[in-house]
């Protein structure tokens, strides 16, 4: 399987009120914001088909074996 993937992230706001990802400094939170806030725009990472087939597991042998008894013949 096979699918087409949008990978964004947003920066988030530091303890001593510093923002992650942000070398530039441009992002000030307010004094007072909580950790974890978000803030800034959403940025895109990348775009890609990208093959998900390795997350499903493949079924185990009794699985397979439970299939195949009700298999209608």
């Amino acid at each position: 399987m096979v699918e087409d993937l949008v990978a964004e992230q947003r920066r988030l706001v530091m303890s001593g009120g510093l923002v992650a990802d942000d070398p530039e400094g441009s992002y000030t939170p307010p004094p007072g914001t909580p950790v974890g806030t978000e803030i800034g725009p959403w940025v895109r990472l990348v775009r890609a088909c990208i093959d998900i087939t390795a997350l499903n597991p493949p079924p185990s042998p009794d699985e397979v074996f439970r299939y195949f008894e009700r298999l209608p013949l």
